[in-house]
């Protein structure tokens, strides 16, 4: 069981319709939305066949509202009570294919998911009616359906060293075997077998190739009955993808797709149109992300040999920990303290001194981490602008001291540079400088130096000059 929340939303509107134009912008009043929701629910999950799994559940659920704009709820009014019953099925659904290369064998692994949920239609009084509208008292018929992509390899073991590494990775699972394995000792042991019949058998890496994760999409019937149009009956317009892979860690590409292209209503076209109307499927593209990062500790430099320095082939980091953070680097000219010149209470450390709390480098002399983004926003609408942005990132230590970072992103859509960071940062002992440049997409360019304690970022010394267009 579980309870719910409030909520609590705070708006400005304006009330001075009658006002001059100057007196209008000042003119306004809070106007508060509040929302008590809970609910309290139980599920039994039931395993079928392999890791297929039954999930049936029955909730409770209900909630209030009190809005200022409402004349009918003024006061929190209670919505009707909803019993709603559904259930989920999980599987795994598996496909096997020859190898090839070093790949012994390659497996595809499907993994569907549906949930059903369904709540029977409440009776409202006048009151509930007029506060929550016919959406919040009809039935609810909702399906979802969910699924995830794995193409997987194993990959062969070379003799001996292969069975060791193999051991060594199945530990855990030998821990959590031991009691059966103990009890098939006694057996063998007396049989005469001893312990050579005892040996497990050896298992290859495993490794991802394509991971592929697609949002939910969510279909209610009822919603399609109202509007009299089985496309009517998505509540989910969009479709996202998520790709990865364990040969590229540092890679990822996430697809959003726009699903439906509604047809806008006729000018006086008379009564309003259900939810959903009016829709043709046409997937478009709306927005892509991809990022990738990369550095003198990624596999595909260790296997190479190239770019790196002091490591050997074997102490590879795994690529993602240590370079995904270059995506998260903070702005050097944001407030480095909690503080600044009208606060008296000292704040915590930014993210770039909490790593460096220890008066040392990040790095090691010669370790490097790059990263390239980008970023693409397409509307439908052929009237709203699309959006492209490239965003790059590098940080280096040439010396024990000295680390270097190098930011900047560009404009595809205007052609130009928007912005570059460079930072410069000398570990003193307990001290720390910190020589940032930055120029902006108008031109400006701004210079900051800054000493400061380690220990307290509050205790510095700083210095700040900054130019404008013509000046």
């Amino acid at each position: 069981p579980g309870l719910g929340g409030s909520r609590e939303q705070v708006t400005a509107a304006r009330v001075a319709a009658g006002l001059p134009a100057q007196q209008q912008e000042v003119a306004t009043r809070d106007v508060t939305q509040e929302t008590v929701q809970w609910s309290t629910g139980i599920n039994y999950q039931q395993r079928l066949i392999g890791s297929t799994t039954l999930t049936p559940s029955l909730r409770l659920s209900g909630q209030a509202l009190r809005h200022d704009t409402l004349s009918a709820a003024s006061g929190f009014v209670s919505a009707p009570m909803r019993l709603s019953f559904g259930a989920r099925l999980k599987t795994d659904l598996y496909g096997f294919y020859p190898g090839f290369a070093s790949f012994e064998r390659i497996r595809h692994k499907l993994s569907p998911s549906f949930t059903y949920d369904y709540s029977p239609e409440v009776t409202p009084n006048e009151l509930q009616r007029q506060v929550f509208g016919s959406r919040g008292v009809q039935a609810r018929n909702v399906l979802s359906i969910n699924l995830n992509q794995t193409i997987e390899a194993k990959v062969e073991q070379d003799g001996d060293a292969g069975g060791e590494d193999a051991e060594a990775r199945d530990a855990e699972t030998a821990d959590s075997l031991a009691a059966d394995a103990a009890g098939t000792a006694a057996q063998e042991t007396a049989a005469g077998t001893g312990d050579e019949g005892l040996r497990r058998l050896e298992t290859g890496r495993t490794v991802s190739i394509l991971n592929l994760q697609t949002s939910a999409t969510t279909y209610d019937f009822v919603q399609a009955d109202s509007a009299g149009e089985f496309l009517a009956g998505f509540t989910t317009t969009t479709l996202s993808n998520s790709v990865s892979s364990d040969f590229l860690r540092g890679l990822s590409l996430q697809l959003t797709h726009d699903l439906f292209d509604v047809e806008e209503p006729a000018e006086g076209g008379g009564a309003p149109r259900p939810p959903g109307a009016g829709r043709t499927f046409d997937p478009h593209l709306s927005s892509m992300n991809l990022s990738f990062s990369f550095g003198s500790s990624s596999a595909l430099f260790q296997k190479l040999g190239l770019f790196t320095r002091g490591e050997e082939p074997g102490e590879a980091v795994e690529p993602g920990t240590g370079e995904g953070e270059l995506q998260q680097e903070e702005d050097p000219f944001a407030p480095a303290s909690g503080t600044d010149e009208t606060s008296v209470v000292p704040g915590g450390l930014d993210g770039d001194a909490r790593d460096r709390t220890d008066g040392g480098d990040s790095g090691d002399v010669g370790t490097w981490n790059a990263g390239l983004s980008f970023a693409l926003q397409r509307p439908r609408e052929e009237t709203l602008p699309s959006n492209q942005m490239l965003q790059a990132n590098l940080r280096f230590h040439p010396t024990e001291f000295w680390d270097v970072s190098w930011r900047t992103s560009y404009d595809v859509e205007a052609g130009r540079f928007n912005d570059h960071i460079i930072r410069l940062t000398r570990d003193l002992h307990r001290w720390q400088a910190n020589f940032d440049f930055l120029q902006t997409a108008t031109g400006n360019w701004t210079f900051r130096f800054e000493v400061s304690l380690i220990d307290n970022r509050d205790l510095k010394f700083d210095y700040e000059q900054r130019s404008r267009l013509g000046r």
